[in-house]
């Protein structure tokens, strides 16, 4: 008897860009959006397979391996997208048949943290899979004042690296600090 096994496709690395309409302030979406887009963007110049998720309304996603059609293709996805998504992202991630469940590496990009988005976070942290998380502080675009987040001091301790970007900050900076902190 034998038994043959077949591994389905993986990417390297999913990024996912939450597109909760509920998280959106002043231009926070349009942040999130050009980070999803530099983090795509560098991973491929590191010769990297990812996918491109995005969490909106449509549920969208676009493979990015190499060559100028897939690079253009996911940055027409980045300039349509709105931010109409109202399943939490937390759903998304537990799809265990999903692209970022069975990408060997995960980013995720949101102005949104919840108890259950944490949860998933932590628990592919603890099983061994790299994750990171870009946070953009929605309420940094409002000109509130600063809270602590205790979610984000639980995926720091949890070993999630995680950038937080808030209105004002240089994106460049902030995001290379996470990718080095992610590849360490």
């Amino acid at each position: 008897m034998v038994k043959e096994l077949q591994d389905s496709p993986r990417d390297e690395v999913a990024v996912v860009l939450d597109a909760d309409a509920r998280a959106v302030v002043g231009e926070s979406f349009e942040v999130q959006v050009r980070a999803v887009g530099s983090l795509v963007d560098a991973y491929v110049r590191r010769g990297r397979r990812a996918v491109l998720v995005v969490n909106s309304e449509r549920r969208e996603l676009q493979h990015v391996h190499s060559g100028a059609a897939d690079w253009r293709r996911a940055l027409e996805l980045l300039a349509a997208v709105e931010p109409s998504g109202e399943v939490p992202l937390s759903r998304l991630l537990a799809e265990e048949d999903g692209p970022a469940a069975r990408a060997l590496e995960l980013v995720v990009v949101t102005a949104r943290i919840d108890a259950a988005l944490v949860d998933r976070l932590v628990q592919r942290s603890l099983s061994r899979r790299k994750v990171s998380l870009v946070y953009v502080d929605p309420a940094s675009f409002n000109g509130v004042a600063r809270k602590p987040e205790p979610e984000l001091l639980r995926l720091h301790a949890a070993g999630v690296a995680v950038a937080v970007v808030r209105d004002g900050d240089d994106l460049a900076t902030r995001l290379q600090g996470s990718l080095e902190a992610a590849h360490a």
